[in-house]
């Protein structure tokens, strides 16, 4: 029986194919994959959660960082991470180990990678 929430094998660019299809509201080049309803109720928030889930909010095996829709995560077990910021339309997938926290990916995933991808855009103008 398999369960939602793990068990998949994927590689960092597999998971990069599914945030490009959420970013893109369930079209994968220019396919329709999952209605567009969907993306929108599986991204909305249903729960928030304290600082031991790192005050984030959780939709349905989605992570709300900031509590919007702008930015939402698949964080899985181990490392890996489906990143989706909607505002700069920037993707990120990575596949690791991170220590210590599981909801520090967010944070090193936008300082670190979010940060310079928008600066490097800014600067090409």
């Amino acid at each position: 029986m398999p369960t939602a929430g793990w068990g998949l094998s994927l590689s960092a660019y597999e998971m990069a194919q599914i945030g490009l299809m959420v970013l893109n509201n369930g079209a994968y080049n220019n396919a329709r994959v999952v209605s567009k309803n969907w993306i929108e109720m599986m991204t909305k928030s249903y729960i928030s959660t304290d600082e031991k889930f790192g005050n984030q909010d959780y939709g349905f095996l989605w992570w709300l960082p900031h509590r919007t829709s702008e930015v939402i995560a698949a964080i899985g077990d181990g490392g890996n991470v489906i990143y989706i910021d909607r505002k700069n339309q920037i993707v990120v997938a990575i596949t690791a180990h991170f220590k210590p926290m599981v909801f520090d990916r967010v944070e090193y995933i936008e300082k670190n990678i979010v940060e310079a991808l928008c600066t490097s855009l800014l600067a090409k103008g």
